[in-house]
């Protein structure tokens, strides 16, 4: 049985996608207030969000340290590559 910070941890990693899931029907400020309430500094996961949800509110500059975060996180290197992408995709800091 999974002691209380075990299960407590398991509920809050949960509801970074759960964010993401949110900000697909809604604006995506819904998400990234989750997020956002979220204590999970070290989850590449939720920093790969919030720069998603960031992205598609155009807050580029902040899209690109959240990625850069995620990437600096992550260990796959599938995820690794993926971030990588995505981080190309946004506007050079000249363009933004």
């Amino acid at each position: 049985m999974a002691t209380k910070s075990e299960w407590r941890f398991t509920r809050t990693e949960a509801a970074a996608p759960n964010a993401m899931v949110t900000a697909d029907p809604l604006p995506a400020e819904a998400g990234l207030e989750i997020i956002d309430r979220l204590a999970l500094e070290d989850y590449h996961y939720l920093h790969a969000t919030r720069g998603e949800l960031l992205r598609r509110l155009g807050r580029t500059a902040e899209a690109r340290d959240a990625y850069s975060r995620a990437l600096a996180l992550v260990h796959d290197d599938a995820e690794r590559r993926l971030l990588q992408r995505r981080l190309s995709e946004l506007p050079s800091r000249s363009e933004a």
